[in-house]
């Protein structure tokens, strides 16, 4: 747990916005179904995510208590049949899981923002039948990608993260 959130001081810092930063020409992304196999590394990927995306927002004590009760295990449970994942390599640097017509956990690694591969697992998601998603109220960066995706603001609801309240946007696709 410790290693966890000193992890999250690492992966915060700026090395996806420099000169790390990864250039649409340098690498293949490839999209494909996830497999059982990718369980860890789609852990990990969620998980800095996660991290990065709320813990400026909650209290210390209810990142530990997320990360001690691992709802992204239960969230691998439950999606990862329901998942495709951007590939670099070996890397799985993106996922989408769409069920019941929701997208959920549309992630990507810091490093390849910019490159339009969330766009593509977003796309790939709508076609799959995903037509509605939610969003944490302080994620801004998330929204206006959606916003300009052709998604719209449709309501507001709550999630419990940690035992703390998070305000969410509910989303939804605009008719084409």
């Amino acid at each position: 747990l410790a290693d966890a959130l000193t992890s999250l001081e690492i992966d915060l810092t700026p090395a996806g916005r420099g000169s790390d930063m990864t250039d649409s020409g340098d690498f293949d992304c490839n999209f494909r179904q996830a497999l059982p196999t990718d369980r860890d590394q789609l852990h990990g990927l969620i998980e800095r995510c996660w991290l990065e995306v709320y813990s400026p927002h909650l209290p210390r004590a209810s990142i530990e208590c997320f990360l001690a009760d691992d709802p992204i295990g239960t969230h691998l449970d439950v999606f990862l049949p329901f998942s495709e994942v951007a590939v670099v390599g070996d890397d799985i640097v993106g996922v989408v899981a769409v069920a019941d017509g929701g997208v959920f956990s549309l992630f990507v690694a810091t490093r390849f923002r910019g490159n339009r591969i969330g766009s593509c697992l977003l796309h790939n998601a709508v076609l799959a039948g995903g037509s509605w998603l939610e969003v944490p109220v302080f994620n801004v960066r998330a929204m206006a990608f959606y916003q300009a995706s052709g998604w719209r603001r449709a309501g507001k609801s709550f999630e419990d993260v940690g035992g703390v309240r998070v305000a969410t946007v509910l989303m939804q696709v605009c008719a084409v």
